[in-house]
């Protein structure tokens, strides 16, 4: 309503009279019908005053119709003024606009008075603010976050002419000291001013507020019923997606604190396209994520908000940076990496060794860990969304990135979709209490990936899911069983002297669902259990050849123990007690105390801690407490506890 009252105070001023005239509000009401048209039916229907300024139609005219100044007179004993207006004998604002004369910037040649082209454009500008902030609809209106970065208020349609056009000359002049102002305004004294530019302190892009992790009609899930490759189960699809911003050269995106120049597009997905961008404020190489869907905006800067307080470089996050508008498409900006681990896979085209697995882990855990303490749960977790900082100069450090289907622990409910499929903890599909536990599944399916080298669970629908599930993993048990609401679409309950639950078959799940399963021949059909694949996988290192036999090293052998038992931890169906992200970071594992006796004497172990080298030290900064650091310049950040 503000920006509404905005709109009224700047059209008083470019046309120097009363906006909206008259005494009584049945004559705002007139006024605003006439020059801006009725409000839409879904307003009116919904306006509990609604009816003191419109009436009715009956039969073949059922729609709403604006009230006469008697028939108003005579539901509220108000008789109003309808005094004559400006705007009378006008069609539309932007008319009003463009018509009213200019004393400057004027082009007299020829004997013939024409509006200069670049005025004309600043005009046009002018009022396409004027109708958005007049927009009848208050949930679309424009809001302040987006207006500043309206062309009106960027200027953008005017630096072609800045130097060679007075009126554009005296606006860049002007805007100045608009300029250093927001730059004050902008400062987040928690915050590091070289690194963090948050043009809008948490201001979304678009207005209308997300409540999606309340719903499950409103919330976009990462449920798939298509998958491509094993490693990769989220195939991007863009076909229902209206095109994004495509690349010019140059094209120049504006936000309200800087400017950035697209020098390439990295990625896209259903959300929208990842451009590589250059911070012509700081000359840093920027990521800018461009979605089409304002309510994804929304939400996911919603979410960066929550975790503002986590240090990203100490808690392995991706440092988000800034927020705008740019051309009807929302921007977020976050600090450039390297590739994911599902980009590196495929350059590497063989599974991660133990030692690579283990550095990776150890730095998810310590981002859940992070993320667990604040109550947000991540629900994304995929080989796309685990990022390397840079693989060349520092080999394996990465980082947790895409929280726009993240969620406050708080507002999980039951029932909710959420994961893709091969990644979906059991609790999520039969329907039980969700927590940050889900999060600790989708890795314990990522770590396996990253070992087997496979899609770890197959098929595209939750059925084969839960299928695989029961036959590497075993039921869950009858308690879990019991309490899911879900869980009668998956499994069947024996009566009489059988009275436990049953998983259905193939055609059993057909007929309570219409989806028939793809049941995929599976790499552990033949495997009686997760220990026994991880122990049975050949390695190519490490291997003693003494007396003509090739055994496995004693060290493999344990790391590969202690692997196979963290995977089970992880693995555990029942999400009340599986690992939590602190428990695992001191697993044994991650800690390669089984490894201690043999750092300086075998191969792999000395590798291991070589390795893990990177993870001890980036713990002990999450660890220490900023608020006595003088070094963090004031910086308050969560760390690690």
């Amino acid at each position: 309503m503000d920006m509404w009252s905005l709109g009224c105070l700047l059209a008083e001023m470019y046309f120097g009279i009363w906006f909206f005239p008259g005494a009584s509000t049945y004559d705002q009401m007139r006024a605003i019908c006439q020059l801006l048209g009725q409000p839409k039916k879904h307003l009116l229907d919904a306006g509990i005053n609604t009816w003191q300024y419109f009436i009715k139609g009956r039969g073949l005219t059922p729609g709403w119709e604006l009230r006469t100044p008697s028939q108003y007179k005579m539901v509220s004993g108000v008789q109003p003024e309808c005094p004559s207006w400006y705007f009378d004998d006008v069609n539309d604002l932007t008319g009003a606009v463009m018509e009213k004369p200019e004393e400057h910037d004027y082009d007299t040649s020829e004997d013939k008075i024409t509006l200069s082209e670049v005025m004309r454009e600043d005009k046009m500008e002018f009022s396409d603010l004027l109708n958005a902030l007049f927009n009848l609809d208050g949930q679309t209106r424009i809001t302040p976050g987006q207006a500043l970065e309206h062309s009106f208020v960027t200027m953008v349609h005017l630096e072609d002419n800045m130097y060679s056009n007075p009126h554009a000359s005296e606006a860049f002049e002007m805007m100045d000291i608009c300029t250093l102002d927001l730059s004050d305004a902008m400062y987040d004294p928690l915050s590091d001013p070289e690194t963090d530019m948050k043009a809008t302190d948490g201001d979304s892009p678009p207005e209308s507020s997300r409540c999606a992790a309340n719903s499950n009609t409103e919330r976009p899930t990462n449920d798939t019923t298509s998958q491509a490759d094993p490693c990769n189960p989220e195939p991007h699809n863009n076909e229902s997606a209206p095109a994004p911003l495509q690349a010019q050269n140059p094209t120049i995106l504006y936000s309200s604190s800087t400017r950035f120049i697209l020098l390439d597009f990295v990625g896209e997905g259903c959300f929208g396209k990842v451009a590589k961008c250059v911070n012509l404020k700081t000359s840093e190489t920027t990521a800018i994520k461009i979605l089409e869907d304002g309510r994804d905006a929304n939400y996911e800067v919603r979410m960066l908000q929550k975790i503002k307080g986590l240090h990203p470089d100490k808690n392995n996050l991706v440092r988000y940076m800034d927020n705008f508008m740019f051309q009807d498409k929302y921007c977020l900006a976050f600090e450039m990496l390297d590739m994911s681990i599902w980009d590196l896979y495929k350059q590497m085209q063989e599974p991660f060794s133990l030692n690579e697995i283990r550095l990776i882990t150890q730095q998810l855990l310590v981002a859940f860990e992070a993320l667990k303490g604040i109550g947000i749960i991540h629900t994304d977790l995929k080989p796309d969304n685990v990022m390397l900082v840079n693989h060349k100069s520092e080999p394996f450090r990465i980082k947790l990135i895409d929280f726009g289907l993240a969620l406050p622990a708080s507002e999980a409910e039951v029932g909710m979709k959420l994961q893709p499929i091969s990644y979906r903890a059991p609790e999520v599909t039969l329907g039980l209490p969700i927590t940050e536990a889900i999060d600790m599944w989708s890795l314990g399916c990522l770590l396996a990936e990253m070992y087997f080298g496979i899609w770890f669970f197959p098929g595209a629908s939750t059925y084969d899911q839960m299928r695989a599930i029961c036959q590497l993993l075993g039921q869950p048990k009858k308690h879990l069983l019991d309490a899911g609401i879900n869980t009668w679409q998956y499994f069947i309950k024996g009566r009489g002297l059988t009275p436990g639950w049953e998983l259905r078959t193939p055609s059993q799940y057909k007929m309570v669902s219409g989806v028939q399963p793809e049941c995929p021949s599976w790499y552990f059909d033949d495997v009686k259990d997760l220990t026994g694949a991880v122990m049975e996988k050949p390695e190519e290192h490490d291997y003693d050849t003494s007396e003509d036999k090739i055994t496995l090293s004693e060290v493999m052998r344990e790391d590969k123990m202690a692997f196979s038992d963290l995977l089970n931890a992880l693995f555990n169906l029942d999400g009340q007690t599986r690992i939590t992200p602190g428990q695992a970071l001191e697993h044994s594992f991650v800690t390669m105390v089984h490894l201690e006796d043999n750092m300086y004497s075998n191969p792999h172990a000395s590798e291991a801690f070589e390795m893990m080298d990177i993870c001890t030290l980036d713990l002990s900064d999450a660890m220490c407490d900023p608020l006595s650091d003088p070094s963090e310049n004031g910086e308050t950040d969560i760390g690690v506890t």
